[in-house]
């Protein structure tokens, strides 16, 4: 059982709810996000969209549910930040769930567990996100929460002004690389990191859900190996 099994009025209302419907950013405007995993999805994702999957609509909505119901307990939440690439024209965006009430940067994550966090922390893909904020906001606090519908695990990050720098240095170089290839039309190379073994590029049948929308434009048909 899963939710495929949902009644079909559900399901509609799930995809309508969360299908990708806003505007089109600028080549020059990248969301930090965008640069925090695979260059080569990110830039699919502007060229190529795909329909979104029920999988990705449940785990959207699910996160929608507590970002509208806890962050505006605090007094800035959603707060939206850029930052320029000096001698470019070419800004990074984001936006923060709240500030704690200790002043730290917060980003909330809703997960379907919390057993992989608890055995190796907080992914760092996740802390990457929060020392953009950081730094962004003049802060060296910075936190996440990660909630299941059964656990909750709360992680400090040391966002020092060092730490945050080199962050800053890198999302800047790959944002560099994501505008030129989207300006250019040439489709960037997988990293090192997103190999066949990587979770999200591996393939096991039945198991659709958890592989990237784009495998068989890396890998080719599915071959069910």
């Amino acid at each position: 059982m899963g939710i495929e099994e949902l009644p079909e009025r559900i399901k509609a209302h799930l995809i309508a709810k969360t299908t990708r419907t806003e505007r089109k950013s600028a080549n020059n405007r990248i969301g930090v996000t965008e640069l925090l995993g695979c260059q080569k999805k990110s830039y699919l994702r502007r060229k190529e969209p795909m329909p979104i999957s029920l999988k990705q609509a449940f785990v959207f909505f699910r996160g929608q549910i507590f970002d509208d119901a806890f962050t505006p307990l605090f007094a800035r939440n959603q707060v939206r930040v850029t930052h320029r690439i000096v001698g470019t024209p070419i800004v990074i965006t984001g936006r923060i769930d709240f500030i704690d009430d200790d002043g730290a940067v917060a980003d909330w994550k809703t997960i379907d567990g919390t057993y992989w966090i608890e055995s190796k922390g907080a992914k760092e893909e996740n802390v990457r996100q929060v020392l953009f904020y950081c730094y962004c906001e003049g802060i060296d606090k910075g936190r996440l929460y990660y909630m299941s519908l059964g656990n909750l695990i709360k992680i400090d990050i040391d966002a020092n002004q060092e730490v945050q720098l080199e962050n800053l240095e890198d999302l800047e170089e790959r944002a560099k690389t994501l505008n030129n290839a989207l300006v250019c039309g040439r489709t960037p190379k997988r990293d090192s990191d997103h190999t066949p073994d990587f979770w999200e590029c591996s393939y096991t049948k039945g198991k659709d859900e958890f592989r990237c929308e784009y495998y068989d434009t890396c890998y080719g048909e599915k071959n069910g190996k």
